[in-house]
């Protein structure tokens, strides 16, 4: 605001929700799980119980079909996320191999959703019926 002072401007701001919720879109999520089987790693659809979080790509997910590819990095029991501990695990030969694996899961989705109109227009049914 003092920069807007200095330059004779105006400013106006507004304030919304910093990150909205996660929309999974169920045709894509259900596309990923079988891309990621096809790839020898098994992925839960559905949560066995609530996880607090945030992130952007819950705005995203409000606008266009979307889901958030998740996958493990191998670490011990005692090893959470977000710490240097957690990094270290991430640098390893193992976290490079999940990370390439769940990238090729992501890009064996969107070749099916780019080729397959029944596809395109099945995520899109569900995106439109979760705003229902």
């Amino acid at each position: 605001m003092g920069l807007s002072y200095n330059f004779d401007t105006d400013v106006t701001s507004s304030s919304s929700p910093t990150y909205l919720n996660l929309r999974a879109n169920r045709t894509l999520c259900e596309l990923y799980a079988q891309d990621m089987d096809a790839l020898g790693t098994k992925i839960q659809i559905n949560q066995e119980k609530l996880m607090n979080a945030s992130t952007d790509m819950g705005n995203v997910s409000h606008i266009i079909p979307s889901f958030h590819g998740a996958f493990v990095i191998p670490a011990k029991d005692d090893v959470s996320a977000h710490n240097p501990a957690f990094a270290a695990c991430a640098g390893t030969d193992g976290g490079h191999t999940a990370a390439v694996n769940c990238a090729k899961g992501m890009a064996m989705l969107a070749l099916r959703v780019l080729i397959d109109e029944d596809i395109a227009r099945r995520a899109k049914k569900d995106f439109e019926q979760d705003d229902e």
